[in-house]
């Protein structure tokens, strides 16, 4: 299906009089409902001078396009469920604060959008790769982050984002604890969600999360007790916990070094 002046109209929830000329209504749409239409390509939107939500997605879109003219008021953009596997064609949206896609094979030109807030690039199935300038450009501002259903992927480069509190993990693949405890020791991660990961269903799950982790009050992780596929638990975690286990691991560590000094060198 493509994009018509009726269909823009009838996407929007603000009513046109009577007397209103199609033209004159679509220029002050602010929000459109364009998702599950059969559409195949992004286009008209140009007449959308007020446009600041806009849904696309479950569509049949395979590239990003068309998009330049909405970059001073567009804030938030919903494209998951299309066939678009390159995020190129944002790069002029720069008051984006909320952005959805999936099936991206990378994370990329996002270096002009000092404003995205949320990040949502869940199921790709590969492993997600991110682009140095994009992270650069959101480093400051990002604060939610969803890369859940990707294999394994490098958190190595998501240390920069400096202001990222949330994070979605949902089963990614992580069969150990290394690449997580590196990436939270060096982040301010208040929320995680490590549901259906293999890590989960260590015992010592819960207590190497919150070690590692300088900030985390919730985690959400498939229940290892009831072993149940898709049981969710969300678990507070007190500062007061979190401080113990830390002094605790704190204290092993200074065991093991006094251990593994030579024996005259404890005299």
């Amino acid at each position: 299906m493509k994009i018509t002046e009726d269909l823009l109209i009838a996407s929007s929830k603000q009513v046109k009089s009577k007397s209103e000329p199609a033209p004159q209504f679509i220029q002050r749409i602010t929000h459109l409902s364009l998702n599950d239409k059969g559409i195949t390509k992004i286009e008209r939107l140009e007449q959308c001078h007020k446009l600041e939500t806009l849904y696309l997605y479950d569509n049949k879109i395979t590239v990003i396009e068309n998009l330049g003219s909405l970059g001073s008021h567009l804030t938030a953009l919903y494209l998951q469920n299309n066939r678009i596997t390159s995020m190129k064609g944002l790069g002029l949206l720069k008051q984006l604060t909320k952005l959805y896609l999936r099936q991206v094979r990378m994370v990329e030109d996002l270096r002009y959008m000092e404003h995205l807030v949320e990040l949502n690039v869940s199921n790709q199935g590969t492993q997600l790769t991110f682009e140095p300038e994009s992270i650069s450009g959101i480093q400051n501002t990002l604060t939610t982050l969803d890369i859940s259903r990707n294999q394994s992927p490098d958190l190595t480069p998501l240390v920069k984002l400096h202001r990222l509190k949330v994070m979605h993990l949902t089963a990614c693949q992580f069969e150990s604890f290394e690449p997580l405890e590196e990436f939270l020791s060096q982040t301010s991660i208040t929320s995680l969600d490590l549901k259906e990961n293999l890590v989960c269903k260590d015992i010592q799950y819960r207590k190497r999360i919150v070690t590692a982790a300088r900030s985390l009050g919730r985690i959400y992780y498939t229940s290892v007790i009831n072993q149940q596929s898709g049981d969710l638990d969300g678990k507070e975690v007190p500062s007061n916990e979190r401080q113990f286990l830390q002094k605790l691991a704190l204290k092993k560590s200074s065991r093991q070094e006094k251990s593994e000094l030579p024996q005259d060198d404890l005299f």
